[in-house]
């Protein structure tokens, strides 16, 4: 297990970074998936990123099927090129200029309802997590009656712990 003090890396990984910038880990994070790259250094991230034949997600658990569900950042292309193309209208400079007013509104909401709640609150529930989704409905048009159940899918799709009861304890 590796340790860190506040928002520092852990020692080890950074000691890691400095003398293998990509490393192959037998063990991931994620029992479920076995072994996983650790890396660490800018250049090798972009190669990582362009070799989606030897670097690849389509062994991971549950990401099985035909089915365009779930999370876009974990498929492999041919399959995340496509939703990919299909999305990228959607997130030009223009259209996110354009939504910047409706994004600070979103931000400033979140802010307001973590101070009703005052200290302490958890800024990954009440701020971090919902955030993302909602300017995604708006991104995307979702109607405000569907806002609550958006939101929760969302926060499903990237919280692992929701799909393994285990990790949740």
């Amino acid at each position: 297990m590796l340790f860190r003090s506040r928002f520092e890396p852990a020692a080890e990984l950074s000691q890691l970074g400095s003398a293998a910038p990509l490393t192959k880990l037998e063990k991931g994070m994620d029992p479920r998936i076995g072994s996983a790259w650790l890396v660490t250094d800018y250049s090798q991230v972009r190669k990582v990123l362009g070799d989606a034949a030897r670097f690849r997600n389509g062994d991971l658990p549950g990401r099985g099927g035909d089915e365009d569900t779930g999370n876009m950042l974990l498929y492999d292309p041919p399959r995340h090129t496509r939703l990919r193309r299909v999305l990228m209208p959607e997130f030009t400079v223009q259209r996110m200029r354009r939504l910047q007013p409706r994004v600070e509104e979103i931000v400033a909401g979140r802010l307001d309802i973590m101070r009703r709640i005052g200290a302490p609150a958890d800024l990954v529930k009440w701020f971090a997590a919902p955030v993302p989704g909602l300017v995604m409905c708006e991104l995307l048009g979702v109607p405000r009656d569907d806002l609550i159940e958006f939101e929760r899918r969302s926060i499903q799709a990237v919280d692992e712990r929701v799909h393994d009861p285990a990790a949740a304890e």
